[in-house]
């Protein structure tokens, strides 16, 4: 193999190795969005049980939620939130896709 050509190979792989370095940061940042993203659910839900669920005997509480499908919903509603006028609540908006209004 040429000088020229083990140059070539050498400035390939670096270019390679810098982009499979750029690519793992990139990874692990939606890694962490992922998780984010699942402990706000967690609290979402924990929220819902607390409000309207039942206590069960051993002390936690249970609420029953009808199955979704993720893609019909998303097809079928917009969902909007936002913090309320007190600060101390979130205000969710669902409206169906067909009817949503400005508000």
């Amino acid at each position: 193999m040429a000088k020229n050509d083990t140059a070539r190979m050498v400035a390939k792989i670096k270019k390679q190795n810098g982009e499979i370095k750029r690519l793992k940061n990139e990874l692990k940042a939606y890694i962490e969005g992922s998780v984010q993203l699942s402990r706000a659910l967690d609290s979402i839900l924990a929220q819902v049980a607390l409000k309207w669920g039942a206590k069960t005997p051993d002390g936690a509480t249970e609420a029953a939620l009808p199955l979704i499908s993720v893609s019909d919903t998303n097809e079928k509603y917009k969902v909007t939130a936002r913090v309320g006028e007190d600060n101390a609540s979130y205000i969710i908006r669902v409206e169906a896709k067909g009817e949503v209004s400005e508000g």
